[in-house]
Formats: structure tokens, C-alpha cells, sequence
């Protein structure tokens, strides 16, 4: 006898999905029935191993389908040595993992180095330093890469090689201050991290970074993103270098990003004036702006 949660459309259950971890997937509903299995089985799943305990990595490991996986978090938090652990369940992930979408590395100390060819989106967060494997890794997915989020953003200067789907990238504050500092030392200027922004000769659209190094040569050069003014949407900056800007002056490189539909941007100003800001708003397309 059917009991009223099996008659739930796949649609429905689907939905419930969505609130669910998918150790609570597994755990609650697997192997209660064949349709439910199926269902299960079937379900693109978004797979986080944050905070999760060994117990429950290997229960996920053991029930899920490679190829109903469509993103995955690592984390080294909770559980060491997750990226290591997973590849001994998954030896052959590049050709299991076929609709891989997303991949997040969150403080981890191994990476997966072979990707498959559908992972557009690649995230390392809490990287302290330069591996070449990081390096090599983002190298193989640079024709597929439409989202990137580094917080070594000297990483780019190992690189030479064109990204050109790259849409979103996101260079985190830590990565800025550790880049800024690898320019000194190297007698480069500021003007390095624009040149390796457009040396990527990406479109794109959205763009958040933060720099909060005071040993910047050239900080006049900073809001200068005009190589991007046919393709930029988004922006989002935070600058906390100790130098004050005139409105003027940043108003005339912003007015150069034609498409610019969304500002966010931290910055001191010699005068933060809402009806100046309002003025120079209706003369572009900005629809959403914070400061």
C-alpha cells in the first residue's frame, strides 16, 4: 500500500529536495522503494562536505551516481584530507563526474588536477599560497571557465594563456594584499593587475576585487577599467588603500563603462555627496548602486 508522500509527483519531491543536504536524501529516502530510487537517482545533485563528519562523507560517497552531480564543495574544515579521500571512491573523476558544473575548494590542501570538460565555474578560497597545481588546473579549464574566484590573484601572473568565456571573476581581499606585495618585491607597479586583467582578454561582466595594500606606486590608475567598458556590468570594488579621490576624478572613469548596471564600491572620497551621486547616476545605466 502507496502512502501519500510516494504519490508525490516527481515534481513536488523534487522541490522537497531542494531543502534537503544530500546526506538527508539518502538517509531518509533511499531504498524505500523503486520509484523513490529512481526519483533519487536521477536528481542533480549539489553536493557541500562542509562541516560534515567522516560518517557522512562515507555514506554520500557510497550511494550517489557520479553523473547526477552537478556541483561540489571541499572542505578541510571538519574533515581532512576530503579531496584525497573522495578520489579513492572516484579514481577515474574526470570521466565519472560528466555533468560537473561547479567546483569550490575551501581551505583544502589537495586539489582535483584533472577536471572534466564541463566544469565552467572554479572557486579556491582561503589559499595562502602558489601551488603549480592550482596553476595548471585552471590552465586545462581555461577554454570552458565562465566563473572564477581566486584569492591568489598572483596565480594570473604564472598564467599565459586567453580565457575567452571567463564572464564573473571574483579576486578576494587576502589575494590583493598578497599580490600587492609580490609587485613590490618585484619593482612592478600597480598598473600590473590591470594589465593581467586584460591579458585574460575575457568578456567580462562581473568583476569584484578589493585591495587594501597602502604600497601601491601608481594608485592613481586603480578605478581605470576602461579595457572593459564594452563588456562590464557589475562592479563591485573595495579600496582601502590610505588615499583620498576626488568625486570628479572617479566619476570620469566610471562614466567610460558604458554598460555598467550595478556599482559597488568602497573608496574614500574627499566628499561623499548623495545628490552629486544621484546626478551622475541618471547620466548612465546604473539601475542598483551602493557605497
Amino acid at each position: 500500500m502507496n502512502s501519500r508522500f510516494e504519490l508525490f509527483s516527481t515534481e513536488i519531491l523534487y522541490e522537497i529536495f531542494d531543502y534537503l543536504s544530500t546526506y538527508d536524501i539518502f538517509h531518509a529516502f533511499i531504498n524505500l522503494n523503486y520509484r523513490l530510487n529512481y526519483i533519487i537517482n536521477i536528481y542533480p545533485l549539489k553536493i557541500d562536505l562542509r562541516n560534515i563528519s567522516r560518517l557522512k562523507f562515507d555514506y554520500i560517497c557510497y550511494y550517489l551516481r557520479p553523473e547526477q552531480v552537478i556541483s561540489l564543495i571541499f572542505s578541510d574544515d571538519n574533515m581532512g584530507d576530503q579531496v584525497i579521500v573522495f578520489q579513492r571512491y572516484f579514481p577515474n573523476f574526470k570521466y565519472q563526474f560528466i555533468n560537473l558544473r561547479s567546483i569550490k575548494f575551501i581551505r583544502t590542501d589537495d586539489i582535483l588536477l584533472d577536471l572534466p570538460y564541463s566544469v565552467s565555474a572554479l572557486t579556491f578560497q582561503g589559499c595562502t599560497y602558489v601551488s603549480q597545481l592550482f596553476v595548471e588546473t585552471i590552465v586545462k579549464q581555461a577554454k570552458s571557465l565562465t566563473y572564477l574566484k581566486i584569492d591568489c590573484f598572483h596565480v594570473l601572473q604564472s598564467i599565459d594563456i586567453t580565457f575567452p568565456s571567463l564572464t564573473y571573476l571574483n579576486i578576494g581581499h587576502v589575494g590583493m594584499k598578497i599580490f600587492c606585495c609580490f609587485l613590490k618585491n618585484k619593482g612592478s607597479s600597480s598598473n600590473d593587475y590591470h594589465l593581467l586583467i586584460k591579458n585574460l582578454r575575457s568578456p567580462i561582466n562581473h568583476l569584484k576585487l578589493s585591495i587594501e595594500n597602502e604600497n601601491l606606486i601608481d594608485s592613481n590608475s586603480i578605478p581605470n577599467f576602461d579595457y572593459l567598458s564594452h563588456c562590464l556590468t557589475n562592479l563591485t570594488m573595495t579600496c582601502l588603500i590610505n588615499k583620498t579621490f576626488s568625486f570628479e576624478y572617479i566619476q570620469n572613469y566610471l562614466m567610460k563603462l558604458l554598460n555598467l548596471k550595478s556599482l559597488t564600491i568602497v573608496i574614500k572620497l574627499d566628499l561623499i555627496d548623495g545628490k552629486q551621486w544621484e546626478e551622475f547616476i541618471r547620466k548612465t545605466k546604473i539601475i542598483k548602486f551602493n557605497f
